[in-house]
């Protein structure tokens, strides 16, 4: 493969966008647990989970919305 060609995955999607993906799902991972961490602190756990039960809820259909 000469430098002109991009590597593609099975499906033909470029690997860059597989990279990116686990490169966002990891940032937004840390993220959260660094928020939970400092947020627990003050709340009590039950709170913290439904909280961040909630806010996946959201995100996930927010993508699903997008992702059609």
């Amino acid at each position: 493969m000469n430098a002109s060609q991009s590597s593609k995955g099975s499906e033909g999607v470029p690997l860059s966008h597989g990279v990116s993906a686990i490169s966002g799902s990891m940032f937004a991972f840390v993220i959260a647990d660094t928020t939970l961490k400092v947020l627990g602190q003050t709340f009590p756990t039950n709170e913290l989970i439904f909280l961040r039960s909630a806010v996946v809820a959201i995100v996930l259909v927010i993508f699903a919305f997008i992702f059609q």
